[in-house]
């Protein structure tokens, strides 16, 4: 009766490689982010000691990738996905993939190559999925990055400004300068702006003392359109005392609807409102006067989503990545220093 051959196990193969016993399980499974380095060594020292090694699948090349952009309907973020297309654009160039730009169908479809064709990303801009559309995009497995988008339940790569801290730096400059009665104009339907309205309240807090509570009255819209923003705010104003010292937008546009709302009524800005926006949109500066924001660098959401996307292509079975980029506050001509 012939000798019986000993099985070979993965704490061998880690002793022979110098590595754990995860990290070869890792490698043998085919897992993302681990080097040439260590991969190599473990997959030649298991083939030496004669353990099955499975070829690792090759992943497929991304050679185009396709930005889609929401309708823009009660979002008013059209002026910021300009340098965000530009920063995808010279992105792609670098890495030699063919991007091309397309608008989402306003019934909120995805395009069906989203769900079969690994060789082409996609970039949904400015738009939020359906939780069913999240799961087959996760269970295809093909390259979708989401940019100025958020998946709660992490499933798919996002890129995203850093809302929250945005929305507490708002707080915290107006508590420096002395407001402590805000309201706060929001439109919740997107997480981006969820997050912002959360930092703003947390800031309200955290800036709040015993002796000088930072109160926030919230003016919730239907939408962020230009006549919703204005609409809202009129009848604010005509329905309740004017008890607040300053306004908080959930982006440009609507602080600059704020603004000529408030200026149709006579009401001077900062001397008797301040007003504070997000995003700093070009039009920010030319408001009259000029609009205290937060500064997004949009352009560089553009380079870090295809960054997301590239790596993606190559790794398709790593975790999805949710990545925030700095924002500043910056400080124009609509907040006054209260004594």
């Amino acid at each position: 009766m012939g000798a019986m051959t000993r099985k070979i196990g993965q704490a061998e193969i880690a002793a022979a490689a110098g590595v754990s016993v995860s990290t070869v399980s890792r490698v043998l499974a085919g897992a993302p982010g681990i080097s040439d380095r260590v991969r190599n060594s473990v997959r030649g020292v298991a083939e030496n000691l004669g353990y099955p090694v499975a070829l690792a699948p090759e992943p497929v090349p991304l050679t185009r990738a396709i930005a889609y952009l929401a309708d823009g309907h009660g979002t008013s973020v059209a002026p910021a996905y300009q340098p965000v297309l530009e920063g995808l654009r010279e992105a792609a160039q670098d890495a030699g993939i063919r991007l091309a730009i397309a608008l989402r169908e306003r019934s909120g479809e995805l395009p069906g190559h989203i769900f079969d064709d690994p060789s082409v990303g996609t970039f949904l801009i400015g738009v939020d999925p359906s939780e069913s559309a999240i799961d087959r995009i996760a269970a295809a497995g093909t390259p979708t990055v989401l940019v100025n988008g958020l998946d709660p339940d992490q499933q798919v790569d996002a890129v995203a400004p850093a809302n929250f801290f945005g929305g507490r730096l708002v707080a915290r400059h107006l508590a420096e300068n002395g407001h402590r009665k805000l309201l706060h104009v929001v439109w919740r339907q997107r997480w981006t702006l969820r997050r912002r309205a959360s930092g703003v309240a947390s800031g309200a807090a955290e800036f709040s003392t015993p002796d000088a509570p930072l109160e926030i009255e919230v003016l919730d819209l239907p939408s962020l359109d230009e006549i919703d923003v204005f609409t809202a705010l009129e009848n604010r104003l005509s329905n309740g005392a004017i008890d607040f010292t300053a306004v908080v937008c959930s982006n440009d546009v609507g602080a600059i609807c704020v603004l000529q709302a408030l200026k149709a009524r006579g009401i001077q800005v900062p001397e008797q409102i301040s007003v504070v926006g997000f995003d700093d949109v070009p039009v920010a500066a030319l408001s009259d006067p000029p609009l205290t924001t937060i500064r997004v660098d949009w352009k560089m959401l553009g380079h870090e989503a295809m960054h997301l996307m590239i790596q993606r292509s190559r790794y398709p079975e790593r975790s999805a990545v949710q990545v925030q980029t700095k924002v500043q506050l910056v400080a124009r001509d609509t907040v006054r220093r209260l004594s």
